[in-house]
C-alpha cells in the first residue's frame, strides 16, 4: 500500500532528505528548498508543519516505533535516518559512477564497465521528473551528466570490441539527453569510417554540423574536423578485416 500524501511538501521534503541521510539538513536549507524566496512564507513554522505532516504520514504506513525513516530535530536541524535496509538509488548511481572511474584510472575496465552498466541499470528516468522546484534542478543536471559519461564510456568500450550495434544503441542514448554531444557525433563517425561506409560517415558529419549550429551557433571543435577527414581518406578502414573486433576504436 503506498503513503498516502497530506502534502505535496511532504514528498519533496522527503525527497530533499533522502539526498543526505544521516547528516542534519538545517531548517533554514529546507525552507529556502521547499518555499523559494518569491513563495516564501512569512511564518517561520512552516517548516515545522511540512515535517510534522511527513512524520504522519509515514507512522501511518510504518508505524510510529519504526526503525526506517525515523525523522529527527537537531540543533537547528532535521536528520533523517534512513535504516540500513534502505536504499537510495540515486546514492547507489553516484557510488557505481565513481567506482567506475576508479576502475577506469586503474586500468580495469573489466569492473569499469560492470560498474556503469549496473549504474545504467539503476537509472530508471529523470531526477524528480515530477517535481520543478528550484533545489532539484542542481542534482539533476549532475546525475544528467553522470548518466552520459558512463554512456560515453561504454560506447568507447563497445567500439574498442568492434560491437558496432552496441555502439549505436549507447550513442542512440546519449542523445537522447544530449543531442549536441560532439564525443558521440565522432564514434558514430569512426565506426561507420572502420565500415568505409563513407555515405554514413557524411551523414553523421552532416547531422554534427547542423546540430551545433543550431544548437550552440557553434562549428564542429578541430578534433572533430580531423577525424571526419580521415574517415574519408580511408585511414580508419582496415582493409583485411573491415570490421574487425580487434583493432583499436579510435576518436581523433
Amino acid at each position: 500500500m503506498p503513503v498516502t500524501w497530506r502534502s505535496k511538501k511532504s514528498t519533496n521534503l522527503l525527497a530533499l532528505l533522502l539526498m543526505s541521510p544521516g547528516r542534519p539538513v538545517p531548517k533554514e536549507s529546507i525552507e529556502r528548498a521547499l518555499w523559494p524566496s518569491a513563495n516564501r512564507p512569512a511564518r517561520t513554522s512552516s517548516v515545522k508543519v511540512a515535517v510534522h505532516l511527513l512524520r504522519r504520514a509515514l507512522d501511518d504506513e510504518f508505524g510510529p516505533e519504526r526503525t526506517v525513516l525515523r525523522i529527527d530535530g537537531v540543533s537547528g536541524a532535521y536528520v533523517l535516518h534512513a535504516g540500513a535496509a534502505t536504499t537510495v538509488d540515486v546514492h547507489e548511481f553516484e557510488q557505481l559512477c565513481r567506482s567506475g572511474r576508479v576502475a577506469e584510472r586503474h586500468g580495469d575496465t573489466q569492473t569499469a564497465r560492470q560498474c556503469y552498466r549496473r549504474a545504467l541499470a539503476l537509472h530508471s528516468g529523470e531526477f524528480l521528473s515530477k517535481h520543478g522546484e528550484e533545489w532539484c534542478h542542481t542534482p539533476r543536471r549532475w546525475l544528467q551528466a553522470e548518466l552520459v559519461r558512463a554512456l560515453e564510456v561504454l560506447a568507447t568500450y563497445a567500439c574498442e570490441d568492434g560491437d558496432f550495434d552496441a555502439v549505436s544503441d549507447y550513442v542512440t542514448k546519449i542523445f537522447s539527453h544530449d543531442a549536441v554531444n560532439e564525443h558521440a557525433f565522432r564514434m558514430l563517425i569512426t565506426i561507420h569510417g572502420r565500415m568505409a561506409r563513407m555515405d554514413q560517415v557524411q551523414y553523421w558529419y552532416d547531422c554534427c554540423v547542423f546540430r551545433l549550429a543550431y544548437e550552440l551557433d557553434v562549428s564542429p571543435t578541430r578534433r572533430t574536423r580531423h577525424l571526419y577527414r580521415r574517415a574519408l581518406d580511408g585511414d580508419l578502414v582496415d582493409a583485411r578485416h573491415p570490421t574487425s573486433r580487434t583493432s583499436p576504436c579510435r576518436t581523433s
